[in-house]
């Protein structure tokens, strides 16, 4: 991670080129190492210091980190992956210093046109989609307000106890391809 300060310059020339939705996602692999990178630590700190509360977006991987340099300090997670609900509930059960986690998001919304998709990997998927693609996807429920099966998943999650079974099938077009969320 010593050339976080190189990456960073370089996303400053890109971003006229190109959609800093598109060069997150690119990043998305480094992402929790810069979440908990000491530069990044050291930027969230001295607003950290001001708030009850200290709410991270995408960064669960610093909860741990941040309690052990400053153990009376809680968190939530504001906004969360919705594929790391299993985790991040895990830590909020776990660990009395993280309250919450909203994940992103319960319903299906008009914007951020295709996040949540799941297509065939061909290696070329951008964050976003294009036409025909008009809606998100990451939601609990769809546009017109139906349950999608991951409701299902996460109803499991925070209430193993009182769930009942569900089983979703997946269209077998793509049977056996790697996809893409």
């Amino acid at each position: 991670m010593d050339k976080l300060p190189q990456i960073t310059e370089s996303l400053k020339t890109e971003i006229p080129e190109k959609n800093i939705n598109d060069i997150m996602h690119d990043f998305k692999k480094l992402m929790p190492v810069i979440n908990t990178h000491p530069i990044t630590s050291e930027a969230i700190s001295e607003s950290a210091d001001l708030v009850d509360v200290v709410g991270y977006n995408y960064a669960a991987a610093r909860y741990e980190l941040d309690h052990k340099d400053y153990p009376n300090r809680v968190f939530i997670g504001t906004e969360t992956n919705p594929r790391d609900l299993d985790n991040n509930w895990k830590q909020v059960v776990d660990t009395p210093y993280v309250l919450g986690d909203f994940s992103w998001t319960a319903w299906d919304y008009l914007g951020e046109v295709g996040l949540g998709r799941m297509v065939p990997d061909t290696g070329h998927e951008q964050f976003l989609a294009s036409y025909p693609w008009l809606i998100s996807c990451s939601g609990d429920f769809d546009i017109t307000g139906y349950r999608k099966p991951v409701s299902y998943w996460r109803e499991t999650i925070w209430d193993k106890e009182n769930h009942k079974p569900y089983i979703a099938v997946r269209n077998p077009k793509n049977f056996g391809e790697k996809n893409v969320y």
